[in-house]
């Protein structure tokens, strides 16, 4: 071996000169946002976003990035960061007063300031109002409110009072929307009719909302909410979700009139199961811009009605829950649920926490309307592409006596959607096929 082949042995072997480490620190920096990020579970998903996961989400791995900050120098400067780009405070890690974790951060940030610009999501565990009443107690979320400028997502869990408010709570979200312009996502948490309408249409003020999720709200101080002329159709946001409400449609209708133009919403009770007659109605102050519209578990006071997707010019999405639907089906109502741009239906079996959903065959109730769908649908000019059964079905009895569900749905879409011209999917299956 030559004096310089020698030497590349050399270089090769020697940490630091690997081909890896010629990269530029950007190419570094997309490995190993690949590398760390492992799949989460739905039951995951759903705790930490009250969203359902249409499609794999994807969790930063933090044991493995800190034995990431120990390999060198220059791959912990790449790699910090990254554990500073999802801070999520839980049950065991409350804000307000701060608990040793949270206190842990505050001194972190507090001597490294170029770390606080990688700050992307902040999840807060609200506080305890007996603990909280210390002034002080409030002062650590309050310096991550002024310094963590670049959030794009923000969740506050608790720290309302029963059908009234916290002051210092508000006030700590007033610094937040003073500071943090960038945010697009926003979740407020409340505990069963805890937050106020009136104080969200005073202190949402952030810029850059593009969605808002509420979970819980109440009327406030006044039997029905008051929203200031200066407030009406003003709100940024285009995507509205609300879960586990327990107020009458009327104040829906004071809620759907602050944003200024909704192209997203969702409306899901797990607890509270809500009518579904008059939502149509109060949604037809968007209904130029809607494109996609999901009413979770709900049912129906009279039997003749039922959503009214062709008030809707631009809706592309829904989901309509199974027990929304009217008893005796007529040709009518299904034209009424098609409308002109719906490219999708996502019909919803699933049933409120407290009523357990039986495991059985598609009824011949279930089989009547995708025939008659899918007869409407390929006699009328349409652009429905899909259908899809969402089953959440829980075991109880023998299965032998059953038929298999999902073998059902096969052979609906062979025989009757395929045909029209539509695709008909459901989730994946509790249990395949050969071990039924």
């Amino acid at each position: 071996m030559d004096a310089t082949s020698e030497d590349r042995s050399q270089n090769r072997n020697t940490p630091g000169n690997g081909r890896f480490m010629q990269l530029p620190d950007e190419l570094i920096v997309l490995i190993i946002d690949y590398a760390t990020y492992v799949p989460v579970t739905e039951r995951a998903y759903r705790h930490y976003t009250n969203k359902q996961m249409h499609k794999p989400a994807y969790d930063l791995d933090r044991s493995l990035v800190k034995v990431l900050c120990l390999v060198c120098v220059r791959i912990r400067r790449i790699v910090q960061p990254f554990l500073f780009r999802d801070v999520t405070f839980t049950a065991s890690t409350c804000t307000i007063p701060p608990s040793p974790n949270v206190l842990k951060l505050w001194d972190v940030l507090k001597i490294r300031q170029d770390l606080r610009q990688y700050c992307r999501s902040l999840h807060t565990n609200g506080c305890n109002t007996n603990l909280a009443k210390d002034p002080d107690s409030w002062n650590v979320m309050q310096d991550f409110a002024k310094w963590m400028t670049n959030i794009t997502y923000l969740s506050i869990h608790g720290g309302f009072s029963f059908r009234g408010s916290n002051a210092r709570t508000w006030d700590l979200i007033r610094t937040m929307a003073s500071n943090m312009k960038e945010v697009e996502e926003l979740v407020i948490k409340g505990t069963w009719r805890t937050v106020p309408l009136e104080e969200l249409f005073d202190n949402l003020d952030f810029p850059s909302l593009r969605t808002l999720r509420l979970l819980g709200f109440s009327a406030g101080k006044h039997e029905l909410p008051i929203l200031p002329t200066n407030k009406h159709r003003t709100a940024p946001f285009t995507e509205l979700c609300i879960t586990n409400y327990e107020q009458p449609l009327k104040n829906m209708a004071i809620l759907l009139n602050w944003p200024a133009a909704l192209t997203r919403f969702e409306c899901d009770n797990r607890y509270f199961v809500r009518e579904i007659e008059g939502l149509d109605t109060l949604l037809l102050v968007h209904k130029d811009t809607l494109k996609h519209i999901e009413l979770g578990v709900m049912f129906l006071k009279n039997d003749w009605h039922i959503f009214n997707a062709r008030l809707f010019p631009a809706l592309e999405f829904l989901r309509l829950s199974r027990w929304a639907m009217p008893k005796h089906l007529t040709r009518e109502a299904m034209i009424n649920v098609l409308g002109p741009s719906l490219k999708t239906i996502v019909w919803d079996f699933a049933l409120s926490e407290r009523r357990i959903e039986d495991w059985r065959s598609l009824s011949e109730y279930e089989t009547t309307w995708l025939r008659l769908l899918a007869s409407i649908a390929s006699k009328h000019v349409n652009v429905l592409e899909r259908v899809m059964l969402k089953f959440t079905h829980k075991y109880w009895g023998n299965a032998e006596e059953l038929g298999y569900l999902w073998g059902d749905v096969d052979m609906m879409r062979a025989e009757v959607m395929r045909p029209a011209g539509i695709d008909l999917i459901h989730n994946e299956p509790e249990i395949v096929v050969k071990d039924w």
